[in-house]
């Protein structure tokens, strides 16, 4: 027994772990909306089945649960896996584990080119259990052919059902059914028959109400402001509130929009006639979706109980067809005499600071030389309901004047930053702790190998009999709880090479981005979309920028102050 007892006494002076690779492991898990509730391919049966095989492999380590409930498989939009990509990019999962491919995507193309290029790029391992796949494990020809062969089977079989899908709903359109997931606002699905509606009465007189302050030339935008002032719901916020649909996104609609009411004032289903497929949406057809013109609409008279009557309805879109052309021969006339309007370099990347409302550019406005140009950028939630936030309008010029001062002044910081860097990589200190890494890397990496056989070893000891049992268990327990320290530091390490690889390489992200437009004379919309995230807007004189490599420039920052304090200890 003194082999083992000296063996017991080098525990505690060396680092017990195997040199096998500690995995952040996520499960995802999948349910369609045709598979719901069908027994043994519910979500908690995926999971509880993906825990279990997760629980054997003391490689994996579960660090989150995704899953998307009623999600279809032909595309990968959906919220959890979309949620779980953020996750693998920012570093935080390097292996995904499902329980079939089907479960992870039914599109080929999209599925193949996720499992051949983007996870082997960002270094993600992908493990289908039913299919017997490990991305890590050596595969032969027919193993990777069986993979691609399933992928298009699963593919073929989702075209399949989606062209069924949508034969059978087109033929529900023709006969007059109304196949919607809701009712249109102002109506309900009959308790009786869910491909017929009646008539809501608690919301079809707000239809009315709308229909008539449009007959009294009322404006769409007036009529939206009105409604909100009086505390009516929006739609989509109404079938939240009743329990018609579950989805959180729903209930983030505040108010009621200009395209809401512009929607509902040219439905033909208020005078009786129910018109579907106004959008299409055919996998088997390669369209994930797209809106269809008027014409290609499938419309059938008198399906129902009209909200509004035709002389109304129809004297309404005469109107509509009156403002729209008023509009356009006044645009026309503007454009013709002053010129076109300016490019809108800040579109969607300029957000109300209260509410988070993309800000609308407001044209139209005529300069003192009587130039059609952008002059203002509007939060909409603010006028759609007066008071709702401080943010009312700010000039275009004020903003991009400012933004154009602020990147000359980040592009010069990147400059001097980056002949600093020049400077950092020469000094002794910095070759110092590049060289205590790597010795510090390499002697873990040597321990690692030498308890790699330590551990044989002790198996064979305890197979030949040369320890009891309980020695064997206790010593076993006892590397695997000094494993996940020395891994933790030797990925801590690699970590911290990375960085100094990266952040002081001459091509850093920040410093690349913004110095690649140091001989621009204004802001342009490339600049804007590679050198910025978001500007927020307060009040009419203040904004806040949210620029994108932020990270790497506090990095930069954090690693600069770190060596002057370094250097001012030798001083």
């Amino acid at each position: 027994m003194a082999r083992v007892s000296r063996r017991k006494e080098s525990i505690t002076a060396q680092a017990s772990i195997t040199a096998e690779k500690i995995y952040d492991t996520a499960i995802y898990a999948r349910l369609s909306s045709e598979d719901n509730g069908v027994d043994g391919n519910s979500l908690d049966n995926q999971i509880y089945m993906l825990e279990r095989y997760i629980e054997e492999k003391p490689d994996l380590k579960l660090r989150d649960v995704f899953s998307d409930n009623g999600a279809t498989g032909t595309n990968f939009d959906r919220p959890d896996f979309i949620r779980l990509m953020e996750d693998v990019r920012k570093g935080k999962i390097n292996c995904i584990i499902v329980k079939d491919l089907s479960r992870f995507g039914r599109n080929y193309i999209e599925a193949g080119n996720y499992l051949e290029k983007i996870f082997p790029y960002l270094g993600v391992r992908f493990i289908s259990i039913n299919d017997s796949y490990d991305s890590i494990k050596p595969c032969t020809g027919n193993e990777g052919l069986m993979i691609s062969l399933k992928n298009l089977i699963y593919d073929i079989y989702a075209k399949d059902v989606s062209k069924k899908i949508s034969d059978a709903y087109e033929v529900k359109q023709k006969n007059g059914q109304f196949i919607g997931d809701f009712a249109p606002y102002g109506y309900l699905k009959d308790q009786n028959d869910k491909h017929k509606l009646v008539i809501n009465d608690e919301t079809a007189p707000v239809v009315r109400e709308i229909y008539h302050m449009r007959l009294a030339c009322t404006g769409v935008s007036s009529i939206a402001r009105q409604l909100n002032d009086m505390g009516i719901i929006p739609p989509h916020r109404y079938l939240f509130e009743k329990g018609l649909v579950k989805s959180k996104h729903y209930a983030k609609s505040k108010f009621w929009n200009e395209e809401t009411i512009l929607m509902m004032l040219q439905s033909p289903t208020y005078i009786g006639h129910l018109a579907q497929r106004k959008n299409t949406s055919a996998y088997y057809k390669g369209i994930k979706r797209q809106r269809n013109a008027p014409k290609d609409w499938i419309v059938i008279e008198n399906t129902h109980e009209p909200v509004i009557d035709c002389d109304t309805f129809y004297t309404v879109q005469k109107l509509i067809e009156q403002s729209k052309q008023q509009y356009n021969d006044k645009m026309r006339i503007a454009r013709e005499k002053y010129g076109d309007n300016t490019e809108n370099v800040l579109k969607g990347i300029i957000i109300c600071g209260d509410c988070g409302a993309k800000m609308v550019r407001r044209t139209g406005t005529r300069d003192k030389n009587g130039k059609i140009y952008a002059y203002r950028f509007a939060c909409p939630d603010h006028y759609r309901k007066k008071g709702f936030c401080s943010t009312t309008s700010i000039k275009e010029d004020f903003i991009l004047n400012g933004i154009y001062q602020v990147i000359k002044a980040q592009i010069k910081v990147a400059a001097d930053i980056q002949k600093i860097i020049g400077e950092i990589v020469k000094s002794a200190n910095y070759r110092s702790k590049q060289f205590e890494i790597d010795n510090e890397t390499e002697i873990i990496r040597r321990m690692l190998k030498k308890l790699s056989g330590a551990k044989c070893s002790l198996y064979e000891d305890y197979i030949g009999k040369l320890m009891t049992e309980n020695d064997y268990i206790y010593i076993k327990k006892k590397y695997e709880q000094d494993v996940v320290q020395l891994q933790e530091r030797l990925n801590a390490l690699l970590a911290e090479k990375t960085a100094f690889s990266e952040t002081l390489a001459p091509n850093n992200k920040w410093i690349t981005a913004f110095k690649g437009f140091e001989n621009e004379k204004e802001v342009t919309r490339k600049m804007l979309s590679e050198l910025i995230v978001c500007i927020k807007v307060f009040g009419s004189q203040s904004i806040d920028i949210t620029y994108r490599h932020q990270d790497e420039y506090d990095k930069l920052i954090d690693f600069i102050e770190t060596q002057n304090k370094m250097e001012a200890q030798f001083i």
